[in-house]
């Protein structure tokens, strides 16, 4: 009799399996991006919490429905395999389009006519539009543009330097108040607010700086950086470094 109750509990347990969710799991939603439209704004969301915005003229339209369609269906493919954290958004050129990607694949294209709404160059909007993005995914904004490509643009290598202390506050060449916190820089010939892609040659990093300012004026130099900078993509304690100029516009 003991047997056959034994057997009969054996049995039950077998046909209905105990298995134990975790609290955590159970109260964390996976998370899902969608978007919205509301008039002249594209929310792109997440959980249906509005995350990221962008306003567009209304003949963009159409094109603002597909790359927002786009961008949270290659989101939601990889947030299958990847943390939200831990997506990689970046900044690209390549030929004529500036375009932002995540993990190497195309997110969203930045077209002249969506930029000069916003009285934003091409470039400064990609840039904004990138860093953006990657705050509404908690990630941290780029100072820094180690995989920006610029393939089509002109480039020239030479020696940078950088220059600060007693010209903090000064007026520069232009007019402009000289701030050795901002990513600005001299060179002898090009245009005042011209925007140059400057590589390190030795850390292979890159920053964006803005001409402000004439010089150098000490030996074969080829450009003169602001100590945030040089320090962007080196050490100040350099001095000097070799790099890599591409004049982005």
């Amino acid at each position: 009799m003991k047997i056959t109750k034994i057997k009969a509990l054996f049995t039950l347990s077998t046909l209905l399996p105990l298995t134990l969710t975790p609290a955590s799991e159970a109260a964390t939603p996976r998370p899902v991006i969608g978007y919205t439209q509301t008039g002249s704004q594209w929310n792109l969301t997440l959980n249906g919490s509005p995350r990221f915005s962008l306003r567009a003229p209304s003949q963009l339209a159409p094109e603002m429905n597909q790359q927002f369609a786009h961008m949270s269906r290659t989101l939601n493919q990889l947030l299958e395999h990847t943390p939200i954290q831990k997506l990689d958004i970046r900044p690209v050129i390549d030929g004529q389009e500036y375009s932002i990607q995540v993990q190497h694949k195309d997110l969203f294209q930045i077209e002249a006519p969506l930029a000069s709404g916003h009285r934003k160059s091409q470039l400064d909007f990609l840039l904004d539009t990138t860093n953006q993005l990657r705050r509404s995914f908690g990630n941290k904004p780029l100072r820094t543009f180690d995989r920006l490509q610029a393939h089509h643009l002109k480039g020239t290598i030479g020696y940078a330097s950088w220059y600060g202390g007693q010209f903090h506050g000064r007026r520069t060449a232009n007019g402009e108040r000289y701030d050795v916190n901002k990513l600005t820089a001299a060179h002898p010939r090009l245009p005042f607010g011209t925007k140059v892609l400057v590589t390190s040659l030795h850390t292979k990093q890159s920053v964006i700086v803005k001409i402000n300012d004439r010089g150098p004026f000490v030996g074969h130099r080829l450009i003169d950086l602001s100590p945030a900078a040089f320090d962007a993509i080196g050490a100040l304690g350099q001095g000097v470094m070799k790099v890599h100029l591409k004049i982005l516009g």
